[in-house]
């Protein structure tokens, strides 16, 4: 896997330069000092070479490219060797009967997981909190493995979540008389004890939608911008031309949008554009195992022909080029339309943590029309290295995904871990957020017109 990255990876040269080439050579040897004694632990040392490079684009878990049914005897001893706490279910209650748990403490469920989970306040502490798996998904969750960490500010929650592979998400989360809503997850519910007062409402997932807001006000819900809800989102716009193209207010809700390709916005850009847009240039990481990647897809009869012969181009030229970074193309400017389509004239986008990857180049090539303000709170911030390609190790239960593609970076700034900053940020306590941006918006405009009276 080392020698895959290495070779394959377009951002390995800028997460280990030169200065950290050293520190970089020491953490590989400690990594395989461990493996000559871990056993099946292979697995979370190769978690853990992966999360060195701090891209959330490069990733590894267990899965089959060919979709071979994984073997479920490897999985259980990869998973059995993670820490147990010593708990049960009833330990659990007879605790909570004993103590005067506060609002956090309790046995929580969800209903798409088949355990419990126990969340029970750390010793010492007046804010940090553990969650425990009650009971068993018989694969990947055993009973007393920490399934989250949660910590409180104020009134401000902070999750670290851990996946079905046991991999760590940090997230916000908003809780309230026993339903917890996590952001990019589905919602908790205490069961014991029951809450009493008002509690949130449960977040559902988010379906592409079309709503009519108002006479002048309307608003799209995209919640990925996968390849695959190109057609759905071209029909869903077509469908509803009318309505947009009369609105003076067009609200863009990509919260919780994990990306996907850009191609699957662009029927958006006309509507959005106040003038041209700047595009930024590409670049490929070369490489044996890239090259065959292109021609791969360059004979894939699912693309249209001229994406077939684009990736064909892009081959070649890395044959031509060999090993290193190829400029594939250069920064250049897109014109979508003859003029600005003058309705709508005002577009809010609303993003949160959830929006990552091609949902954040959405965002920024968006923000560059006159017309656009980004609503919500910063995003997510995964977007420097993408091209994700899927890549096969020795053991066929093993995958990872390696970027190999990454803009120029002319106009589009760094933000992996960072994130995009909204415009106008809409307080954690606000419950609709289409209604702040379009009363923002609104107002801004008679705020406007107000003051050009004479």
């Amino acid at each position: 896997m080392i020698t895959s990255v290495e070779d394959n990876y377009v951002g390995f040269s800028d997460k280990v330069g030169l200065r950290d080439r050293r520190n970089y050579q020491l953490f590989k040897d400690s990594l395989r000092g461990c493996s000559n004694k871990s056993g099946y632990g292979c697995f979370f040392l190769m978690k853990k070479y992966v999360q060195y490079f701090n891209d959330p684009h490069l990733a590894f878990t267990i899965g089959s490219i060919d979709g071979k049914p994984i073997d479920t005897a490897l999985v259980r001893r990869i998973f059995k060797s993670v820490p147990i706490k010593d708990i049960t279910y009833d330990d659990v209650v007879q605790y909570l009967n004993k103590n005067s748990a506060d609002n956090m403490e309790g046995i929580w469920k969800n209903p798409s997981l088949p355990y419990a989970v126990a969340i029970l306040k750390d010793s010492g502490t007046g804010n940090e909190y553990t969650g425990y798996a009650l009971g068993t998904d018989s694969l990947y969750w055993y009973q007393g493995q920490i399934k989250m960490s949660l910590s409180v500010t104020g009134n401000r929650w902070t999750i670290i979540y851990h996946r079905n592979d046991h991999s760590p998400d940090v997230r916000k989360m908003e809780v309230q008389s026993g339903i917890m809503n996590i952001t990019g997850y589905s919602s908790w519910e205490k069961v014991y004890p029951r809450s009493s007062g008002t509690p949130l409402a449960p977040k559902p997932k988010a379906v592409l939608s079309f709503n009519i807001l108002s006479d002048s006000a309307c608003a799209i819900v995209l919640p990925d911008f996968k390849i695959t809800s190109k057609h759905a989102i071209d029909s869903v716009v077509k469908k509803n031309i009318e309505a947009i193209s009369r609105s003076k207010y067009f609200l863009i809700d990509i919260r919780n949008n994990g990306g996907g390709s850009l191609l699957s916005a662009d029927i958006l850009f006309p509507l959005i554009a106040s003038g041209s847009f700047i595009e930024d240039g590409f670049i490929v990481r070369s490489s044996k195992d890239n090259i065959r990647t292109y021609q791969k897809y360059a004979r894939d009869s699912s693309f249209l022909p001229d994406a077939q012969q684009a990736f064909l181009d892009i081959a070649t030229k890395m044959e031509t080029h060999g090993n290193g970074l190829v400029q594939i193309s250069k920064t250049d400017t897109i014109n979508t339309t003859q003029a600005p389509i003058p309705y709508p004239s005002r577009i809010g986008i609303l993003t949160n943590e959830g929006t990552m990857s091609a949902a954040e180049l959405f965002t920024l090539r968006s923000r560059q029309s006159e017309k656009v303000t980004v609503f919500g709170s910063r995003s997510r911030g995964a977007l420097d290295y993408t091209e994700s390609d899927i890549k096969r190790l020795p053991c066929p239960y093993f995958i990872y995904s390696c970027p190999i593609g990454m803009s120029d970076h002319t106009v589009t700034p760094y933000i992996d871990n960072v994130g995009i900053q909204p415009d106008i940020e809409i307080p954690d306590t606000t419950t609709d957020w289409m209604a702040y941006a379009l009363k923002y918006l609104t107002q801004a405009d008679a705020l406007k017109r107000k003051s050009s009276k004479p």
